[in-house]
């Protein structure tokens, strides 16, 4: 498994390296910082983040199995008659139906190995799961070549023999059907020599002779993930898990199904989210969550326009991998309030969004603006009249009335309006780049004795613009 902060506007001002760049501080009532432009990444996602605690309880939860082991990662029937879940107990794991109507369980894959990760076919009829049986260790496997892995699987619910859809020394789990049935996407570790994953996908036409899964989202990179995907009712988008560094938090991403190039999160680091499922109008997104404060894992709804999200009262333990009845009636879910994982299903009325705050649009006066043109000595005046004037160290030239980057900064000791603890502000910077280069080129910095490099914004060596917070992290401009 793969498993920045926001504060007070940090007092010390750097103008550091960047080919002409001109910027300005100004006060505003709000946070002021621009994140990524969600509208040109996926044309109808706003990314606007508000965490609340759900302001009442939809209903009490329904005690659906009590087996001796922990019954997870439960799936519901498209005919909605029945739910298959993975089934662990004695170390061994296996995949059960439940009836709904009797109650009563069936086992659908057992015998040694681990079957796990169960998703249903369109029709009802068929189970596809991960499983894998492991008789050596990973040195040993990789030193006689072999095939052994999670590999994905089906069967009959009625009962047959397991046909392979994958094969490899892998990782192929989470698998998750596009609605319209054609279309297998699932999480697979193939191919990668680090600790990832990335999202797979299979063309159920071609599902099994021959077929060939693509690879469509995810690098092989030191502790980066992306998994769990699900796709919309539409077909348009798909929901997955994403993390990204060692110190990093599992977040919600959204992928533009036909081109993975338009990706965006969804959710904050400030919440670690995962196992994202699409209700089944597409109006929201259930997924397992925790937030700083919060008792346990929890059941979380979020608003895939908004991205604001409720916190499910789901009683004692933690409630994880929730799943949709198929006419959005209700959610299934595993909980360990009675010491091993069982299922519960608990129904869905009106959900309630708090509204978020209203963006301040219109920034205060600048109490900082910068006029190269208005240089004298090693002095940079401050056209606001503020008094925050500028002293420059080192070479910084400057042309057409803007600073250049150079081996030198500008250093504001002090800055009035801007100290750290004063209140949120905005930064402007007007920035032109004239010409490639492969090293890093910071722009401005918020540098102060109480919280040393607060805030940044830099050209990294792709020339790609960051806003850098301690939190929630880096936004890309």
């Amino acid at each position: 498994w793969w498993w920045h902060r926001w504060s007070g506007m940090i007092g010390s001002a750097s103008i550091l390296g960047i080919r002409k760049a001109q910027f300005m501080h100004a006060r505003s009532a709000n946070s002021g910082h621009a994140g990524s432009d969600a509208a040109s990444v996926l044309a109808w996602v706003a990314v606007v983040v508000v965490l609340l605690i759900a302001p009442e309880v939809l209903a009490q939860p329904v005690r659906l199995t009590s087996l001796v082991g922990d019954e997870t990662e439960a799936a519901w029937s498209p005919d909605g008659k029945r739910i298959a879940f993975q089934y662990e107990a004695g170390g061994d794991r296996d995949v059960r139906v439940l009836e709904l109507e009797t109650g009563t369980t069936k086992a659908v894959v057992t015998g040694p190995g681990q079957a796990c990760y169960p998703c249903w076919t369109a029709d009802s009829q068929e189970l596809i799961y991960s499983f894998g049986r492991l008789t050596t260790t990973a040195t040993v496997a990789v030193a006689q070549n072999s095939d052994e892995g999670y590999n994905l699987y089906r069967i009959p619910v009625a009962g047959g023999t397991p046909v392979q859809m994958t094969a490899g020394r892998c990782r192929d789990y989470t698998p998750a059907l596009a609605s319209d049935g054609r279309t297998l996407w699932f999480t697979s570790t193939r191919g990668f020599t680090k600790n990832s994953a990335a999202l797979w996908r299979l063309p159920m036409s071609e599902r099994i002779d021959g077929a060939v899964p693509e690879r469509v989202f995810g690098e092989d990179a030191a502790n980066v993930g992306a998994v769990q995907p699900d796709v919309s009712p539409d077909g348009r988008m798909v929901v997955f898990g994403r993390f990204e560094g060692i110190r990093g938090n599992w977040q919600l991403c959204l992928l533009n199904a036909a081109d993975s190039s338009r990706y965006t999160s969804l959710t904050p680091e400030s919440i670690a989210a995962y196992g994202p499922r699409w209700s089944p109008r597409g109006d929201l997104i259930a997924c397992t969550g925790f937030r700083l404060g919060d008792p346990a894992w929890g059941v979380w709804l979020v608003d895939p326009l908004t991205g604001r999200a409720v916190r499910l009262e789901t009683g004692p333990g933690s409630s994880r991998s929730p799943a949709w009845a198929p006419d959005g009636s209700a959610l299934i879910f595993e909980n360990n309030g009675t010491g091993t994982y069982d299922l519960y299903r608990i129904a869905m009325g009106t959900v309630h969004f708090p509204a978020p705050e209203e963006a301040v649009t219109t920034p205060a006066a600048p109490v900082l603006r910068m006029d190269f043109t208005g240089r004298t000595g090693n002095s940079i005046a401050d056209s606001t009249n503020t008094g925050n004037v500028g002293t420059v160290e080192g070479d910084v030239p400057a042309e057409d009335g803007l600073g250049c980057f150079g081996a030198g900064h500008i250093r504001i000791p002090a800055p009035k309006g801007c100290a750290f603890a004063d209140g949120p502000f905005y930064v402007t910077t007007r920035i032109r780049v004239d010409r490639h280069t492969d090293t890093l080129r910071l722009v401005v910095v918020g540098d102060y004795p109480e919280h040393r490099q607060g805030w940044q914004i830099f050209l990294n060596d792709k020339n790609l613009l960051y806003f850098l917070l301690p939190e929630p992290g880096v936004a890309v401009l």
